[in-house]
Order: structure tokens, then C-alpha cells, then sequence
């Protein structure tokens, strides 16, 4: 029999290593000056590239990385069914986005990217980010689109069979977009709401 609480808290731990630890030589992540209180600053914002199919938003359009330009972008990564970290997460994110000056709030959009589109469709996924925010909002799409977003940005996830179903393991990290769509910081967990809060005011504020 297996057992999936400690299935996913294994393979989210690796994950997250991967994608803050092991991956960071390779990503070529370097600090910046600025220090946060809560994530990794990268001195050079680490430029993407396109995926090869379009992601869908929560509304059913189509998004390439050019339509993530012109504003900050917090991604998180997960999934509907998800029935721990995903909903923590969004909640905190959701009371950050309150708790933030106004001029801030309005350059920032906080994502929640699935990497289940076999089950989460575009409307699903509007009444789930909707739930914890109406200006939230989701992406997913193909898995080879989801692959390259996620490769470029160091994030894992896999799909774990389960007596009855599958569930997805994933990084449970902060990835933030810059204006030019470039990834600017990580923020790992444990996630704070105020140093959160502080960061993100401190980055999206300049």
C-alpha cells in the first residue's frame, strides 16, 4: 500500500532541491546586492525562452511568454486537486497581495501555472484561483510547453501513481517575473507573509 502523504513530502523535498540547490550552478543564478528577506535575488535576471505550443489562461486564451511582458508576474506552481501546499500557498499569496501598497499591487499578477492539464481545464482553473483571488490568475497547457517553462525556470514536477488516481509532486517555490518576462527572484519555503510582503514591495516598488 502506498503511502502518498510521505510520497509527496519525499519527492516535493527533492524537488525543491532541485530547483533552489542543484539546479542553481547549472541555471547560472547569481545573487544580487539587494537582500530579501525571504527569496533569492538574481544580480542578472535570467532571460527565457519561448515554449513550443501556447499555455492557456484561465479564460481559455492562448499566452506565449511576450504576453507575460510589461508587468511583474509571481508564478507558483501546482495544481486544483492539490490538497495541502497548493491551497497554503495561494492563501498566502492571496493575503501578500492584499497587504501590499497599492502601487505596488498594481504591477504585480500572481500566477498559479498547473502542471495537471489533464484535469485542470480553463474553467476549472477560474473558479480555483478566482477562489482565493478574482484578480489571480492560472495558466497550463501541453506538458512539452509546461516542460520548457519549468526547465527554464528550475522547477520539477511528476506525476505519482496512487492506489486510486495519481497526484503531482512539484517545487513549491515563488518564481517572479520581471517586466521583460525575465525571471528576477525565487522565494522558497518556509514563506513568510510579511518578508514576502517586504520583498515583494522592495523588487516591484524601485
Amino acid at each position: 500500500m502506498r503511502r502518498p502523504h510521505l510520497t509527496r513530502l519525499l519527492l516535493g523535498g527533492l524537488a525543491l532541491v532541485a530547483a533552489l540547490g542543484l539546479l542553481l550552478p547549472r541555471l547560472d543564478l547569481t545573487p544580487g546586492a539587494t537582500e530579501l528577506q525571504n527569496g533569492l535575488l538574481l544580480d542578472t535576471p535570467r532571460t527565457l525562452n519561448d515554449w513550443p505550443q501556447p499555455l492557456r489562461d484561465q479564460n481559455g486564451a492562448p499566452v506565449q511568454l511576450a504576453d507575460l511582458q510589461g508587468g511583474y508576474h509571481l508564478l507558483f506552481f501546482g495544481f486544483a486537486n492539490c490538497p495541502d501546499i497548493c491551497p497554503n500557498t495561494l492563501l498566502l499569496a492571496s493575503r501578500v497581495y492584499r497587504e501590499l501598497p497599492e502601487a505596488v499591487r498594481a504591477k504585480l499578477e500572481v500566477v498559479l501555472v498547473s502542471v495537471d492539464p489533464e484535469r485542470d481545464s480553463s474553467e476549472k482553473l477560474k473558479g480555483y484561483v478566482e477562489g482565493f483571488h478574482p484578480e489571480f490568475t492560472a495558466l497550463s497547457g501541453p506538458h512539452p510547453a509546461l516542460e520548457s517553462l519549468t526547465g527554464q525556470a528550475g522547477i520539477a514536477y511528476i506525476k505519482v501513481p496512487l492506489d486510486e488516481g495519481y497526484t503531482v509532486d512539484h517545487s513549491a517555490a515563488l518564481v517572479l517575473l520581471d517586466p521583460q518576462a525575465r525571471i528576477r527572484a525565487y522565494f522558497a519555503p518556509p514563506i513568510k507573509v510579511e518578508a514576502l510582503r517586504a520583498d515583494l514591495t522592495t523588487i516591484v516598488g524601485d
